[in-house]
């Protein structure tokens, strides 16, 4: 990874630490009564978004940029072969693919056709190619091309076999992507199942239970004596909805984290779902209920 790319991650994840690790500590403070004791529950999930929300949309986005990066480098390998095989060197073949369009790719195309004209070698300039895009598919293509080199192969064979692997490779993952997106929306379904349930639970059966119980409880102290298997201490609907609100934060912290390994096989992408998901139960049991 470019030293730039790990201080910006670095940078980030330290900063949605800090800002998560106030909110905890306020979140403490309200509990123990140091500060408002209701407070606590959205110092709480203010936490839980500042250290979901920044790391998780920066992991999508970067994971989206490999996406773009890969997606034309096969292209990128062919149009190399096909002019080498030509009758082109090396340099002039990747001087002429540098005049295309590889969308994000196209800069480092660029760099690579410049080192190659300050007479670096092809295989140099392929490795140092590599080291700035640093993503699996990349790494691994041209890893298999310079070690073909090395063994002196046909160097137009090697390039075509890696695009065409690197080409399979995407198609897959594509193909995956498509499926298991499907399953990615069932995610969701069955999280706003579950909100909702949790939700007409709270707003109308909660209320309900907690009348009975303190009607219970009046007419039990009514002569001091109370009423046998009763409980003497009355519900309070309060609990209720912090009951129902904390299991739509944990079902939407474990729903994001499922949808992230089955759309894209990496938890960590799915931390971005976690946060949305634990924002809008945020805003329905806070704000709306």
């Amino acid at each position: 990874m470019r030293v730039a790319e790990v201080r910006r991650r670095r940078a980030l994840i330290g900063v949605s630490g800090v800002v998560a690790g106030s909110f905890f500590v306020l979140a403490g403070l309200a509990f123990t009564g140091t500060l408002p004791e209701t407070a606590w529950i959205h110092f709480l999930c203010l936490g839980l978004l500042a250290a979901l929300g920044p790391y998780g949309f920066y992991a999508a986005r970067e994971h989206k940029r490999i996406q773009r990066l890969e997606e034309r480098f096969p292209d990128f390998l062919r149009d190399i072969a096909s002019s080498h095989k030509g009758g082109l060197t090396l340099h002039q073949a990747a001087s002429i693919a540098a005049r295309g369009e590889y969308g994000d790719l196209t800069p480092e195309v660029r760099k690579m056709a410049d080192q190659l004209s300050w007479n670096v070698s092809f295989s140099e300039a392929l490795r140092r190619f590599s080291d700035r895009v640093q993503t699996p598919l990349v790494q691994r293509a041209v890893s298999l091309i310079l070690q073909a080199d090395r063994s002196g192969g046909s160097t137009t064979d090697v390039l075509l076999t890696a695009a065409k692997d690197a080409r399979e490779i995407k198609n897959l993952e594509n193909e995956r992507r498509t499926t298991m997106g499907l399953y990615t929306v069932v995610v969701y379904i069955t999280f706003f199942v579950f909100l909702g349930v949790a939700a007409i639970l709270y707003a109308q059966f909660a209320p309900q239970i907690v009348a009975s119980s303190q009607a219970v409880q009046d007419l039990g102290g009514a002569d001091g004596s109370g009423i046998e298997g009763v409980s003497g201490n009355a519900l309070d609907l309060r609990q209720y909805q912090l009951f129902y609100f904390m299991a739509a934060v944990v079902q939407g912290l474990g729903d994001g984290i499922v949808a992230g390994l089955l759309g894209t096989g990496r938890a960590t992408l799915g931390l971005r779902h976690s946060f949305l998901m634990v924002a809008i139960s945020y805003v329905v049991f806070a704000f709306l209920l």
